[in-house]
C-alpha cells in the first residue's frame, strides 16, 4: 500500500502536483525521509508472544521458545537467539558437492548447454 503511495505522489511530482510526502508514504527521520514499509506486525500477537521469549536473565526451563521445542531466535525480545543457552546451533557445510544450491545451477546451466546445442543443429 505504502509503495503505491510514494508512486502515486512521484507521478504527482512529475505532473507538477506539489503534494506533502508525509501524507504519501514517507516519514521523516534525522536522515530526512524514509519510506515507511509497513505499519502491521509481522504476525498477529498471538504467534509473536507463541514463538519469541520474554527471558530477562538468560533463558531457563520456563523460557516459552524451550516450552515449545523451539530454538531461541532473533525475535525474542532480550535474548535476540544470542546470549542464551538455548539459541540454534550454527552449521557451516564446507563441502560443496553437498550444497543443493550449486547442484541446481550446475543442473540449470546443463540443460542451458543441451538447449543450445539443439539450436545449432
Amino acid at each position: 500500500m505504502y509503495h503505491i503511495f510514494r508512486t502515486y505522489h512521484q507521478v504527482q511530482t512529475w505532473m507538477g502536483q506539489l503534494k506533502n510526502p508525509l501524507d504519501w508514504g514517507w516519514i521523516k527521520d534525522s536522515k530526512g525521509l524514509v519510506p515507511i514499509a509497513t505499519t502491521r506486525d509481522p504476525a498477529p500477537q498471538s504467534i509473536l508472544t507463541y514463538i519469541s521469549c520474554q527471558c530477562r536473565k538468560g533463558c531457563t526451563k520456563a523460557c516459552s521458545c524451550r516450552k515449545a521445542g523451539l530454538k531461541c531466535s532473533i525475535i525474542c525480545k532480550n535474548c535476540c537467539g544470542q546470549s542464551c543457552d538455548n539459541k540454534a546451533d550454527i552449521i557451516i557445510n564446507d563441502n560443496e558437492e553437498d550444497d543443493p544450491t550449486e547442484l541446481l545451477i550446475e543442473e540449470v546451466e546443463e540443460e542451458l548447454d543441451r538447449a543450445f546445442e539443439a539450436t545449432q543443429i
